[in-house]
């Protein structure tokens, strides 16, 4: 039960279900302190300030949520998949970039004087292929 998907499972289910995550900003019993989430205004006092214009959207706590279920989704949806195609390495510079680089003299003595045998991994994988092993379709 150690698993890093069961780890992303259970800390997911206590985001969203933890009232410390999710509950009021004030309980019953602090009734009279100041919070930092200011509160919408009401018909009986039009001048209570309201809520930021920032936390509005997706930086609000619904938005947040939605985010990070939606990220949830993809991690438990790429630890589905097999091992070789989880331990993907995803290439930063293009295979091509890298052969153009060691082709050009100057470029390829800088590369030898610095002990670099290459720019990035030789098993690394470009875009392309890397999205048609990852795609759930």
């Amino acid at each position: 039960m150690r698993s890093p998907l069961a780890i992303v499972l259970l800390l997911g289910l206590v985001a969203v279900s933890c009232p410390a995550f999710c509950g009021p900003a004030l309980r019953h019993w602090q009734a009279g302190r100041v919070s930092g989430i200011a509160r919408g205004a009401s018909e009986e006092d039009p001048d209570a300030p309201g809520v930021p214009a920032w936390r509005t959207g997706i930086a609000g706590r619904k938005g947040a949520l939605g985010f990070l279920g939606g990220l949830l989704l993809v991690i438990l949806y790429i630890s589905s998949k097999d091992q070789e195609t989880r331990n993907l390495k995803l290439c930063v510079r293009s295979k091509k970039f890298e052969e153009d680089f060691f082709n050009d003299p100057k470029k390829a003595a800088w590369a030898e004087s610095k002990g670099y045998k290459a720019l990035q991994d030789p098993n690394c994988v470009e875009w392309p292929e890397f999205w048609e092993r990852l795609k759930p379709f």
